[in-house]
């Protein structure tokens, strides 16, 4: 059987011969991205030199037109004029040159002034040339083609501008485009590369080059079969016209000198060799990276065979028994993967103690006990927690199975002992059950159990061994009995209420709409403000202080009247909190219309005291009014907040009262039974 060494070189092989094929295509890919990059920097470099041409012309142009505006042309041979002329001319390198319409020269300033100037014909054409009659004829600036002029004995081509008078053209001022000048302008980027650059005019005459000038300039470029299809730009091949040699060429037009094109030629060697570099440079390096990766494989074979031999060690030792050495054992390896192989042994007999010791702390925070059961021979085993739940000495550790069922509740073992079964018989994989525990000292406790199987018999299917775990929580049901208790408590109260305000308004007096909107208005708020203290308590009851003080505060100002209240701290049950709520209303109602709360000066006391009674404790209420209206005789009629109070004090809370009118105010006294009125009682 092959070894890892060989494996490795296998290894080396397989992923660098695809990885080269691969790079083989890429490169293809690269040599023709690289030779098109080569041809879009020849188009790049050709419209650039087509713009500094542009720039050029655009330059003679603009110099001309401005000349051609000038005063004093009228007269060609005027001082002003011509002085103006020559400095324009030496501005740009050359000279200024004016026609008239049968192409004579009426000035050049090219020789001195007074010089005799040729008749019409000849250098620029029979009758004057054909660009300077093209000027006059269109109106429009002209770019001559290469001529040989008659002044300056030179092969120039000229800028001709109009000279308008009165919109029409009267005569033409033209300057040179001087091919040493051209040429100089082409030879600055191509220096120093092995790229040519050549311009020529609409007949095809190379008006300057890059590299030889005196040699090229004048001649014709050799005219090819689709010079009439070429566009503004692009590439060509062809051959150099100074030795025959390839060429890759790129051209373009100007836009200020119809038919004029710039040319930049490139031998095609200098793409072949680019391409032939890339070539050795991929094979070169194919054939180091595979003799490399081979050294490395059969060096990494060596360092890598050690550390997996002494692995195949400890683990035939661990399976065979015969060693018990630890993972730190096994020398370091200089391979991180098996280093970190070689640690994580250690590292997992670590993790399974800090897992457990994990797993020991959460069952200590939720208060989980864990216990197992072996089918098998009938033994469970609880810990520590499982025997602080169910109340159990330690002795019980370890004990019969299901001896324990014998404490459950009898409405709760059937469906304990099915649930067991479910998961025993392999119908589900684990269950949640709640049942009700008795302990030996007395208490009964809420217990909630999960259970699964942790082993099975694999012929049947059947549980073997059973664990789980047992939280008390007897705590959460009683919570969850408040709960409810406390619901079904705010459902009674809110449906007394509404029986309350039902009944106030059947039985308000209508006959007045605004005091009847006013009193079932008072007496909702006061069953409100009655709601509210009781949520503020968990419907656990109120204060009768707060009560007192919430039903009189709304009756009271800052300079009178005002109201006392005193008497010992007493909690009211929900019911009474409710029924005193609205007979307090109904007081403090009657005071502020009839009583003492009517008057700036009135007083409302109200104190109260727990008596002795014949049927036992009661509370002793005394509500007294001062500096009120007098109120010598009872009211001659009972109203329904006079029923309200005597309702609620007689008959929903079981006491008695008594109503007197002395001179000084209304006493109103109540004795309540403190079994239905008190809370907790």
């Amino acid at each position: 059987m092959p070894g890892l060494r060989l494996h490795l070189v296998a290894l080396v092989l397989a992923v660098l011969l695809p990885a080269l094929a691969f790079g083989a295509v890429v490169s293809w890919e690269a040599l023709r991205g690289r030779d098109a990059a080569n041809q879009s920097r020849l188009i790049d470099t050709a419209q650039a030199l087509a713009a500094t041409i542009n720039s050029h012309i655009a330059g003679r142009l603009a110099a001309l037109t401005v000349l051609a505006a000038s005063p004093g042309l009228e007269d060609a041979g005027a001082p002003g004029f011509e002085d103006l002329a020559r400095k324009t001319g030496e501005a740009f390198d050359g000279w200024v040159v004016v026609f008239e319409r049968d192409g004579r020269p009426v000035l050049n300033t090219s020789v001195a002034a007074g010089t005799p100037l040729p008749g019409p014909g000849q250098g620029l054409g029979s009758g004057g040339g054909p660009w300077v009659q093209r000027v006059f004829a269109t109106g429009q600036p002209q770019v001559t083609d290469l001529a040989v002029g008659r002044v300056s004995g030179q092969a120039v081509a000229l800028v001709l501008v109009p000279i308008l008078r009165g919109g029409e053209v009267w005569r033409v001022a033209g300057m040179p485009l001087v091919p040493a000048r051209l040429s100089a302008l082409l030879a600055g980027p191509m220096e120093g590369g092995p790229s040519a650059a050549a311009l020529t005019d609409a007949g095809g005459t190379i008006l300057a080059h890059s590299r030889d000038p005196a040699r090229l300039v004048g001649q014709r470029r050799p005219p090819r079969a689709d010079d009439g299809e070429l566009g503004q730009g692009g590439i060509l091949r062809g051959r150099s016209l100074a030795d025959g040699t390839p060429i890759r060429t790129a051209f373009h037009r100007l836009m200020l000198a119809p038919g004029w094109m710039v040319w930049v030629n490139e031998p095609e060697t200098a793409f072949e060799s680019a391409r032939r570099a890339t070539l050795l440079a991929l094979a070169g390096g194919g054939a180091l990276a595979l003799t490399i990766g081979l050294l490395l494989a059969t060096a990494l074979s060596r360092r890598l065979l050690a550390p997996v031999e002494a692995l195949v060690a400890r683990a035939e030792a661990v399976a065979t028994g015969a060693g018990q050495m630890s993972a730190g054992e096994v020398p370091p390896a200089p391979v991180r993967e098996f280093e970190r192989l070689r640690q994580s042994v250690t590292a997992a007999e670590r993790a399974l103690r800090d897992g457990a010791q994990r797993q020991r702390l959460a069952l200590e925070a939720a208060e989980l006990g864990t216990w197992e059961v072996d089918l098998r021979y009938g033994i469970a085993i609880r810990d520590a927690r499982m025997l602080e739940i169910f109340g159990i000495e330690k002795e019980g550790a370890f004990g019969p199975y299901p001896a324990w069922q014998d404490h459950v509740h009898p409405d709760d073992r059937a469906g304990l002992a099915e649930a067991l079964e479910g998961v025993r018989r392999g119908k589900s994989e684990r269950s949640k059950m709640t049942y009700r525990f008795h302990r030996p000292d007395g208490q009964w406790r809420w217990v909630e159990c999960y259970a699964r199987a942790a082993e099975r018999q694999p012929a049947t299917g059947e549980a073997l061994r059973l664990i789980g775990t047992a939280q008390d929580v007897t705590a959460r049901r009683e919570a969850e009995d408040r709960q409810a208790l406390l619901a079904r408590e705010v459902d009674h109260r809110a449906k007394n209420a509404l029986a309350v305000v039902q009944a106030a308004l059947r039985l308000t007096p209508r006959d007045d709409p605004a005091r009847f909107v006013e009193a079932i208005e008072g007496r909702v708020m006061a069953l409100a403000r009655a709601h509210t203290l009781l949520a503020q308590g968990h419907w656990a009851g109120a204060e009768l202080q707060s009560v007192l003080e919430g039903e009189l505060t709304p009756f009271q100002g800052a300079s009178g009247p005002w109201a006392r209240c005193n008497g010992p701290r007493l909690s009211l049950t929900p019911a009474a909190v409710q029924a005193l709520s609205m007979a307090f209303h109904e007081l403090a109602t009657n005071a502020a219309k009839y009583g003492a709360l009517s008057q700036p000066g009135g007083v409302v006391e109200v104190v109260w005291e727990v008596v002795e009674e014949p049927a036992g404790p009661a509370l002793h209420l005394c509500w007294r009014e001062l500096g009120g209206p007098a109120a010598p005789t009872p009211p001659s009629r009972r109203g329904f907040g006079s029923s309200l109070v005597e309702a609620t004090v007689a008959r929903q809370l079981g006491g008695r009262l008594l109503a007197e009118w002395p001179a000084e105010g209304l006493v109103w006294q109540a004795w309540l039974p403190l079994k239905r009125i008190q809370s907790g009682a």
